[in-house]
């Protein structure tokens, strides 16, 4: 939502002074001068009531923001009308070599911005019929809302995106060398904020496209989740200790089941249909007999465990149809709370809310139930540590299928970063909708770099909850070779906090057992290795190099790994600008505390933009951390 505040070309008042305000009367420009402050005026209102909407879940404030875009709206219109008034007059100004680009600047930027405001009117129009569909709909549920708003907004949205696209060609082909400040400002809020604001507004429009599908317009859909414990990490953000399975019809919930994943796996088990154990699993984890559903996310990219992930739950029985899985840690709990309430959970007499969810779910995952929770619970107490968390899960589904369409509204909102995060993941069987969903990056796939990439994956083979104590710290140092390819340094810190025993029901090792694998460019070529407990092996993954390693970070202790590796990055020279261009991949529920990234460049080649960067001369550098995905890019130049 907050990216609709289009930044608009205030300063269109600039240009008319310094285009034609000698060839016209005094009050015309003095009438001009007062629209374009105007105009600024009902857009930084706009903008105020939007970010009490993104800030706060007030959607009362979008009407509000729509009618202050479409007062800007109008004194852009205005303003336009006022300049084709004055005809020949003002193409002679055009005409004037000192004057004629501020005064053509003055015109385009003023049509860009008359476009981008009947964009942002539109769109918040499409969210006020929503809201107003909600009202006229009482006790219906968000979902069937949305179906019968859907006929009006979609179109809405469809033209907002049309607007965008006219102020984008008003404005491309345009440089802000050599105009007025106000306006070379104007014009590069538009290059920044328009492109973004289409970005989401074409995802809005396709998403539209897709979602009563997927809600099950056409048909029962029947979605797996996959419930992450992030104590105990794996590829994709965790155990898989819990499933579900959800059923949506028409836009309703009509059935969802929650249950401990070992439920399903020991009977698979016992069938003797169960694969033996893989990989690294064989390897380094003795205690698994067989791999089934909790194991199946042993890839660090989604789209490939959820379909192993579909896989175990025809051939364990869970569900024959899955057209889609949904990966959520524990990140998501609070904004679900937050949504829907305190949930009551009579089984285990606790009341749960977002200051006590993830304290609650790990007491009753990782300690023996009270006397007092066995007699209600009766038979299903027995072996089944995750049935609190399964009860969780389920009540909170159930009190989103009720949920009224503002407070969807808001909660969509509220997981815009949990998606980014990769708190949720998903995966669908269908191929339209899962090129929309690694469009829009919600999938969780593994990403294309053509320059630097990294992804630092760590897998626990502990079977115990030590990921709640370990630390990570990432440092990668890059010196380019002008010839061509890099040599790289990466040192990875596990900082081991744990003092005393670990919880109840885990294999007792004495050390966190993490598989490592660093995914980085092809053809890249080891060097060196310290600190891992085996040597490291390299391997092609997804058209990536792999290098992969076993070893163990004991209580009380830090652990330091470190790779040293040859890439053949190059540096290409194009119109005498090159890029330094870096993709880093967040593991989901695996943010480091810090991560550093120096990059030292050839003696011939300077920083001309750090972009993502600090520096200057012939080093860049980053610290901060991995909250999501990086796309980290420098322009460089020969010196």
């Amino acid at each position: 939502m907050k990216n609709l505040l289009i930044p608009l070309p205030f300063a269109a008042v600039a240009a008319i002074l310094l285009g034609i305000g000698a060839c016209t009367a005094y009050f015309q420009y003095k009438d001009l001068t007062f629209r374009a402050y105007a105009a600024e005026s009902h857009l930084r209102a706009a903008e105020s009531e939007l970010r009490t909407v993104v800030d706060g879940g007030d959607f009362g404030h979008i009407d509000r923001a729509r009618l202050e875009f479409a007062a800007a709206r109008q004194q852009f219109a205005h303003i336009e009308g006022e300049m084709a008034s004055l005809g020949p007059v003002y193409d002679l100004v055009e005409a004037i070599p000192w004057a004629g680009g501020q005064a053509r600047a003055a015109r385009r930027l003023t049509q860009a911005g008359g476009y981008a405001s009947e964009a942002a009117e539109e769109a918040a129009q499409a969210v006020v019929d929503l809201i107003e569909a909600s009202k006229a709909g009482a006790g219906q549920t968000g979902t069937s809302l949305l179906f019968g708003a859907l006929p009006t907004a979609a179109p809405r949205l469809s033209r907002a995106l049309t607007a965008l696209e006219m102020a984008q060609q008003e404005y491309e082909g345009l440089s802000g060398d050599g105009l007025h400040p106000l306006l070379a400002k104007s014009l590069a809020e538009l290059q920044t904020q328009v492109p973004r604001s289409r970005g989401l507004l074409k995802g809005a429009v396709d998403a539209l496209g897709v979602m009563p599908d997927i809600l099950g317009r056409d048909g029962e859909r029947v979605y797996l989740v996959l419930v992450l414990d992030s104590g105990e990490l794996r590829p994709t953000g965790g155990f898989i200790g819990n499933y579900g399975i959800i059923r949506l019809r028409d836009g309703k919930i009509v059935d969802a089941t929650f249950n401990d994943s070992y439920k399903a796996d020991w009977p698979y088990y016992y069938s003797g249909k169960a694969p033996p154990v893989v990989g690294m699993f064989a390897r380094y984890f003795p205690e698994a007999t067989f791999w089934a559903l909790r194991d199946s996310n042993i890839w660090p990219y989604f789209d490939r465990a959820a379909r192993q992930a579909v896989w175990f739950a025809a051939a364990e029985g869970i569900a024959d149809q899955v057209d889609g899985v949904i990966g959520v840690t524990d990140e998501i709990v609070n904004p679900l709370l937050n949504a829907v309430g305190p949930v009551a959970i009579p089984e285990y007499d606790v009341t749960v809310d977002a200051s006590n969810a993830v304290d609650l779910i790990r007491r009753f995952q990782t300690s023996a139930p009270s006397e007092e929770v066995r007699k209600r619970l009766g038979v299903l107490a027995k072996d089944n540590r995750k049935l609190f968390t399964a009860l969780l899960m389920k009540s909170v589904i159930q009190r989103l299928n009720g949920l009224e369409l503002p407070a969807l509204m808001k909660l969509a909102l509220s997981l815009q970063d949990s998606f980014r995060s990769k708190a949720i993941q998903i995966y669908f069987s269908r191929p339209d909708e899962q090129r929309l969903a690694e469009a829009y990056d919600i999938g969780g796939v593994m990403k294309a770099a053509s320059g630097d990439y990294l992804w630092v994956v760590d897998m626990n083979l502990s079977a115990a909850k030590d990921n709640l104590y370990v630390r990570p710290s990432i440092r990668y140092s890059v010196s380019v070779d002008a010839a061509g390819g890099a040599i790289c340094e990466l040192e990875l810190t596990y900082d081991y906090t744990r003092q005393g025993n670990l919880y109840l029901w885990t294999i007792v090792r004495g050390y966190y057992a993490n598989y490592l694998r660093v995914y980085v460019p092809p053809g890249s070529k080891l060097l060196a290795q310290d600190g891992t407990d085996e040597p490291v092996e390299t391997f092609s993954e997804q058209g990536k190099t792999v290098f992969g390693s076993f070893l163990k970070v004991f209580p009380g202790t830090v652990k330091k790994v470190r790779l040293r590796y040859w890439q053949p990055l190059r540096l290409r020279f194009e119109g005498g600008k090159a890029r330094y261009d870096l993709v880093v991949q967040r593991q989901a529920a695996n943010e480091p505390r810090t991560f550093d990234v120096t990059v030292s460049l050839p003696e011939s080649v300077s920083v001309d933009d750090p972009g993502s960067f600090k520096g200057e001369g012939g080093t860049l550098s980053y610290h901060g951390t991995i909250p999501h995905d990086l796309q980290l890019v420098a322009t460089l130049v020969p010196k």
